[in-house]
């Protein structure tokens, strides 16, 4: 009677244990599954970078998202300058929320409302985050852009 209990027991805790060890341990992407962006970061001094791969923007479109947490506002203002400046600090004028699409190199000369842009990137400054949303399709961008427009002006920010 009481080997029957030790092995209701065992199974029980082998159980937690399987349960444990999946939540303390995500699932990561490979690093050639990684957009570029996460790996120019990955390694970067005073940035935490996350990838994640098909972020639900809405109801039926999904898109990869490299989200990057600077540890003060002069490597937050870096980011903002390096992504959409090319680096050109005189462009650059911080704001509490800025938002830009950056077009794709070959999209300059295209007509305007058909063109898809490489990344639309939203940034918080209060936070010191910045996620760069890495666009594929004119759905994937439409949404982005209503979405983060539409909580922009409902929050008043």
């Amino acid at each position: 009677m009481k080997k029957r209990h030790y092995i209701a027991l065992s199974i029980v805790l082998a159980g937690l244990a399987v349960c444990l060890w999946i939540a303390l341990h995500p699932r990561q992407l490979p690093y050639d599954q990684c957009s570029e962006v996460f790996l120019r970061y990955r390694d970067a001094d005073g940035v935490r970078v996350a990838f994640l791969k098909d972020f639900p923007v809405d109801d039926s479109v999904r898109t990869d998202v490299t989200l990057l947490k600077a540890q003060d506002s002069v490597t937050w203002a870096g980011l903002i300058v390096a992504l959409c400046h090319n680096g050109n600090i005189n462009d650059f004028l911080p704001g509490k929320v800025f938002f830009k699409p950056v077009p794709k190199d070959d999209s300059r000369s295209t007509n305007q409302e058909e063109s898809i842009n490489e990344y639309i990137i939203v940034a918080y400054r209060p936070d010191l985050t910045v996620g760069v949303f890495h666009v594929e399709t004119l759905a994937q961008q439409k949404s982005i852009i209503d979405k983060y427009i539409n909580s922009l002006i409902t929050k008043n920010i």
